[in-house]
């Protein structure tokens, strides 16, 4: 029988053995391993697996749900974006690898990590464009989104120039960049979450071993001053919120037709057994009272508005009545009704009429329905 050809994968599995693990290592064991852990990755890992493995390191960080969706629709080729194998995408660092070493706290230097988020937000700004998305138009959210990753990423350039001058130059570049027009309130809303993140981070430290190992290799005094930088800028983000909204115009209401406001009412409009026609339910918005009958229960009934307001109508409800000062009535006799509507009525003849019916008064609910009829207004 025939032995089995091995396959390339196969004889790399067979040359470099499983993938690394870092549990229950020396500090001295694990940087020894890291070096190898780095070409094991190089040789190992897949393109399908990076992008997973960048998936699995946003959740594990508890990114924003948007930021994660943002990653799963990115190329899987660009998540080795170390190389230069796509120019516009070379910022010197394996996204996918990292970010699994990180997820398996293997001792990845703190600018690393730095690094490796800065990575992120570059995919998901410069993310290209598939057959789907160009048939797709985005709404303003995903704008919104889109542009306050440009900016963000454009803060973390500059951040780049505050470590290594030791936060003496480039503090007020960054700072001009939440303060020009093109940066709007929802833009920093987004950016102030970011940094919050981070700011969050170090200032649990001290209460964190693997942070304090994680940020080990800076000094005291340098992580007070980035602590500082950081409520600096999130406290511009504070400023042009609170200023967007202070000089903010009222939005102009939006003034509705009467035929708008009663479109969704229901009403009888003809009742042939009294030779009865209602107006229509527009004639409500803006009066003062009304009077209504239901040809099914027989009731009269008369809504008044509160003392300064209109009637309205809001769905299938007449809305700004007064209980107080409305009633209803049964009618024993509809002929009544034809008698008095089928002229011209003002309201001595409806407020006699009104006294006339003996039967006891009681307070309307002010719905419409499909066996109401509007028999007049004033």
């Amino acid at each position: 029988m025939p032995r089995k050809k091995k396959n390339k994968k196969d004889i790399q599995s067979y040359h470099w053995g499983e993938e690394p693990q870092w549990d229950g290592l020396s500090p001295t064991e694990a940087e020894k391993k890291y070096a190898f852990a780095l070409n094991w990755y190089n040789y190992m890992a897949s393109d399908n697996q990076k992008k997973k493995w960048v998936i699995e390191y946003a959740k594990s960080k508890k990114m924003k749900k948007e930021v994660v969706k943002q990653l799963e629709g990115v190329d899987a080729k660009r998540f080795d974006i170390g190389y230069g194998e796509l120019s516009g995408d070379d910022l010197g660092l394996d996204t996918g690898v990292y970010a699994r070493l990180l997820t398996l706290n293997a001792p990845v230097p703190k600018e690393k990590e730095l690094k490796l988020k800065k990575c992120l937000v570059h995919l998901i700004t410069k993310k290209s464009k598939t057959s789907s998305d160009e048939r797709k138009i985005p709404n303003i959210q995903e704008n919104i989104r889109n542009k306050s990753s440009e900016i963000l990423s454009e803060i973390y350039e500059h951040e780049e120039k505050l470590f290594s001058s030791q936060f003496k130059e480039g503090r007020e570049e960054t700072l001009r960049i939440v303060r020009r027009e093109e940066t709007k309130a929802a833009h920093c809303r987004f950016i102030r979450d970011e940094l919050s993140s981070t700011l969050i981070e170090i200032e649990n430290i001290p209460h964190d071993k693997q942070l304090k190992e994680a940020y080990s290799n800076y000094k005291k005094t340098f992580l007070k001053k980035y602590v500082l930088w950081l409520k600096d800028m999130m406290n511009e983000c504070d400023l042009k919120m609170a200023n967007v909204s202070r000089v903010r115009k009222p939005r102009k209401k939006k003034v509705k037709s009467a035929d708008e406001v009663a479109k969704k009412a229901q009403i009888q409009e003809s009742f042939s057994e009294l030779g009865l026609k209602s107006m229509p339910a527009s004639a409500i918005v803006g009066s003062s009272s009304v009077v209504l009958y239901n040809t099914n229960t027989r009731e009269i009934q008369v809504l008044t508005s509160f003392n300064g307001q209109e009637l309205t109508i809001r769905g299938t409800t007449i809305m700004n009545f007064d209980p107080s000062n409305s009633f209803k009535k049964r009618v024993r006799k509809p002929e009544v009704i034809k008698t008095t509507f089928s002229k011209k009525v003002n309201k001595t003849t409806f407020k006699k009429f009104f006294e006339e019916l003996l039967t006891k008064p009681s307070t309307p609910n002010g719905r419409l329905n499909k066996y109401t009829m509007i028999l007049c207004v004033f």
